[in-house]
């Protein structure tokens, strides 16, 4: 196949990336399930799972776990819990601040995280 239809696949980071056991204990605790695999990390409203590439495939652990909990933010504004509207109009002013709320959320979970904090 020509050059310009395909991509060489990109080189995996050498180094695991070490588990935080305070944010894999949260994570378990929401009841979110999570299966890594694959390239993509993304909430799947049909399944109600996160899917997560494959750890390998992130240089740090800030990054796996500020992507895990953004993804997580999305699983919890499902109908049977927080039951948000994950198609929202940003027209809508409720919708909006919802979507902003939980925005700050995922970004102080994730700034606990990038600090390693045990009070999570």
């Amino acid at each position: 196949m020509p050059d310009q239809f395909f991509s060489r696949a990109e080189e995996l980071p050498g180094n695991p990336v070490p588990h935080i056991e305070t944010v894999e204990s949260f994570v378990q605790n929401t009841g979110a399930g999570v299966s890594y695999g694959g390239t993509k990390a993304c909430y799947r409203p049909s399944f109600d799972d996160i899917l997560m590439p494959d750890r390998g495939r992130f240089d740090s652990e800030v990054h796996l776990y500020s992507t895990l909990l953004h993804e997580v933010s999305h699983w919890s504004g499902a109908n049977r819990r927080l039951d948000r509207d994950l198609k929202c109009s940003l027209i809508d002013r409720r919708a909006a601040e919802t979507h902003k709320l939980v925005g700050n959320a995922e970004s102080w979970l994730s700034r606990r995280v990038s600090r390693r904090d045990e009070s999570l």
